[in-house]
């Protein structure tokens, strides 16, 4: 893996951490609150942030190989992983308001 690539990881790693940690507070509480999904994204921010760490060690020693590189490699999947379920998490909870608030026309 060279220097560029691990440059481009870094960023993409935080802008990962970001979106979960920020985007967390559009998810529904009812979501929010099961054990799945507060391991899922403690995970994803834990993954990321390693992920960061040896992706800066990458840039600094002009690329990674063999172990390392498949390290950061498998911590960039596990970290989209988490984006995506947490994504799918927001756009469920987006669901369930439209569906309470149709709901609650159709009472009146």
């Amino acid at each position: 893996m060279e220097s560029s690539v691990c440059s481009v990881l870094t960023a993409l790693y935080s802008v990962v951490v970001l979106a979960v940690v920020v985007n967390r507070r559009s998810v529904h509480i009812h979501i929010r609150r099961e054990k799945f999904f507060q391991h899922i994204g403690f995970a994803t921010a834990l993954t990321a942030i390693l992920g960061i760490v040896i992706s800066v060690l990458g840039v600094q020693n002009a690329g990674l190989s063999g172990f390392f590189a498949g390290l950061n490699w498998a911590a960039f999947a596990v970290a989209l992983i988490g984006l995506a379920i947490t994504l799918f998490a927001i756009i469920a909870s987006a669901e369930l308001e439209e569906d309470t608030s149709e709901g609650a026309e159709f009472e009146l």
